[in-house]
């Protein structure tokens, strides 16, 4: 009879965790498979495990696979997941397994991290899938190349120092070795495993791994021939099971019965053994009795049937025996495999020998000895490879590889250590050749920054005189503007006197008395504006109040009605709804309303209308003042608020320009930190805008 070890990987694994998943003692925190899994494909995952748990295992694959379609997932680690589920399906179970589909999904899980650069990201997942590429060769038959990638996995876990995760190395190669019917070497691997996974954390993927590799050392004592240890390991596995199997609510009963049915049926071999047939019996009919239930183990179930058939034979039980052949016959016509063919062919014949059928026992024996050496072919080539000696020479090699890398590294350091002399020599030369420049260079600033010191000096100078000189000119200014005042007032009321007696003037006289009178007031405004250009407070702080703007407006804008009335002018004026303050020298601000707005109906044609906008944006006082009038040539725009501009031009009527308003305007606004600019378009009006910070206290 052909007994086995558990081979299969629990499905569960894919739901939530990753057979790797573990947290070691004392170091840090692995990564899960599924934990940086998104949330949505976790849930299809959850879906379909589920519905393999109920026994429905063709059902999950396409219930997976069209969840995959209809909405493919972005994340990789997601696309990662997808396909170790499918590799799981076709590599895992006896039903639908399938050695090249279970390559290609491992080919595929590898590139999905090594096109994206994760394998040192994700250490945990790589290495899984270069176990899985191995066991898909192994299942292939393909058992050299299948050592390789076990061996790689081996070594991107330890050079990334994870004991827990060796777990899984020794494993496989304990199963190697079972099947090359090597039992006590097995044993040791078993162990190994077993020992190594209790550096991880409780979580079902390590609970369930445990429990497998208790049962499996077992077996293999049990094959040795060692009953007392296997009954103990099979025991232990049974115990583990009873005190842990609570810890996961979340999991069904049937993981739990699945278990412990194959660990009854291996125990029962041992009774058998130790010739406690009764007790095999009951172990043996129990188990079967558990995996032909839907969604268990129908194989297990037909080789414990076979054993249940072995012991009838020893017995000489042949209706029993027949009963469960029968039972084997059908199941196995239904779900072939070819253990359980082999163990029914050796029963078949061993019945019909007993019931003295010569023909028929003939006719199963030959069947037998056919397919027995059919499988011993198959198994030839891995029998006769000797898996220490592999894994001696795959160190070998891998030692060599490193040697190769240390050496090609070495002569790496040695090009860079010439270069790096060469460079040193160079840098050298370069350095002394810069010394010896820097020098000259030095003595050649030291003779310029005397010189600069010099010219500064004098440039100092020149700016106190230029400074005396300003505030002399600002002295003039005044003195002229002061004094020439009086006589220009003196003449010009007299004029309005002239005007006023009723002297019988001719036209012509009338004539030169209001060009005398429009003269005088020209030249009072000219010595208005010089005065307040030539005053130096105006650079100064300003003394500040706090003035209700809308209030202002009101009160003023009406006298600059009564100038805009002249030429027939409106003025519109569109004030906030509210009192608004702002702390400014209200004096200063409305001189520059008032020049602005006078402005505006200088060169504004009759008819036309002034637009004053005043609002408060945020704590910023927001003034506009638009014209419909001449509006300011491209020419002279960069010059309006320079003093005693060039850029002057009579208005609409003729009326003089002096070139200071926007100066002393430009001076008053920054004076109060705010800005002062303007948009015009040549013909169709102008607007100035002003912002000044409320500032208030």
């Amino acid at each position: 009879m052909n007994y086995r070890p558990r081979t299969y990987l629990i499905f569960t694994f894919l739901s939530t965790i990753t057979f790797f998943g573990c947290k070691q003692k004392n170091t840090p925190v692995c990564a899960l498979v599924y934990s940086d899994g998104s949330p949505e494909f976790n849930k299809v995952i959850d879906n379909a495990t589920q519905m393999h748990d109920s026994g429905f295992t063709v059902k999950a694959l396409h219930y997976i696979d069209s969840s995959f379609i209809a909405k493919p997932p972005a994340n990789q680690l997601d696309v990662f997941h997808y396909y170790y589920f499918c590799f799981d399906y076709y590599n895992n179970h006896i039903e639908s397994r399938n050695p090249k589909k279970a390559e290609a999904y491992s080919d595929s899980m590898l590139s999905v991290l090594e096109k994206n650069h994760l394998e040192k990201v994700y250490v945990k997942q790589y290495a899984q899938s270069v176990f899985s590429k191995g066991d898909a060769l192994f299942n292939a038959k393909r058992y050299t190349e299948a050592y390789k990638y076990f061996y790689e996995a081996k070594t991107i876990i330890k050079d990334n120092i994870d004991p827990c995760s060796l777990a899984d190395y020794n494993y496989r190669l304990g199963m190697v070795l079972y099947k090359q019917d090597r039992f006590l070497e097995a044993s040791y691997y078993f162990e190994e495993s077993l020992n190594e996974f209790s550096a991880c954390d409780l979580d079902f993927a390590i609970f369930y791994r445990r429990q497998e590799l208790m049962d499996n050392i077992g077996l293999s004592f049990s094959r040795a021939g060692v009953s007392d240890s296997a009954m103990y390991y099979f025991n232990s596995a049974l115990e583990y099971i009873k005190n842990n199997y609570e810890k996961f609510p979340t999991k069904t009963k049937t993981f739990r019965d699945k278990a412990n049915a194959v660990i009854l049926g291996n125990m029962a071999l041992v009774y058998s053994n130790i010739d406690q047939k009764d007790k095999a019996i009951e172990l043996l009919q129990k188990s079967v009795s558990i995996n032909e239930h839907k969604g268990f183990d129908p194989i297990d179930a037909e080789l414990n049937r076979l054993k249940l058939a072995n012991i009838y034979y020893q017995d000489q039980q042949s209706a029993k025996m027949r009963s469960e052949l029968d039972l084997v016959k059908k199941a196995n016509d239904s779900m072939p495999d070819q253990n359980v063919l082999l163990g029914l062919y050796d029963m078949e014949w061993k019945y019909y020998d007993m019931t003295k059928d010569v023909s028929n026992a003939f006719t199963y024996l030959l069947k037998y000895h056919k397919l027995r050496d059919s499988i011993d072919v198959q198994m030839r080539t891995l029998r006769e490879t000797d898996l220490n000696e592999q894994v001696k020479n795959m160190d070998k090699q891998y030692q060599i590889s490193i040697l190769e890398k240390n050496n090609e590294l070495k002569k790496i350091y040695l090009i860079i250590a010439f270069l790096g002399a060469l460079m040193s020599a160079a840098i050298f030369l370069l350095v002394f050749n810069n010394w010896r420049k820097t020098q000259r260079n030095i003595r050649a600033l030291t003779y310029l920054h005397n010189q600069v010191s010099s010219q500064k000096v004098e440039l100092e100078q020149l700016l106190r005189r230029l400074e005396d000189t300003n505030k002399e000119k600002d002295r003039v200014l005044r003195a002229v503007a002061h004094d020439i005042r009086n006589p220009i007032a003196a003449i010009s009321s007299l004029s309005d006197l002239l005007v006023a007696e009723d002297y019988s003037y001719s036209s012509e006289q009338i004539e030169l008395l209001t060009y005398i009178k429009n003269s005088c007031t020209d030249a009072l405004s000219l010595t208005k504006e010089i005065l307040e250009a030539a005053d130096p407070s105006n650079a100064e702080a300003l003394v500040k109040e706090e003035v209700d703007i809308k209030k202002m407006f009101a009160d003023y804008v009406q006298l600059l009605r009564f100038k805009a009335a002249e030429k027939q002018q409106i003025i519109n004026v569109q004030l906030p709804d509210e009192p608004t303050y702002a702390v400014i020298n209200k004096d200063k601000i409305w001189r520059v309303v008032s020049n602005l707005v006078n402005n505006a109906i200088k060169f504004s044609p009759e008819g036309s209308t002034i637009d004053i906008v005043v609002t408060r944006i945020n704590n910023e006082l927001y003034l506009s003042i638009h014209d419909s009038g001449i509006g300011i040539p491209d020419n002279i725009k960069d010059k309006v608020f320079d003093m005693f501009t060039e850029a002057k031009r009579p208005g609409t009527e003729g009326e003089k320009p002096f070139g200071l308003g926007l100066s002393i305007s430009k001076q008053i606004i920054e004076a109060h930190n705010g800005k002062i600019w303007f948009e015009t378009n040549v013909g169709s009006g102008t607007t100035f805008f002003i912002t000044i910070p409320v500032d208030l206290a």
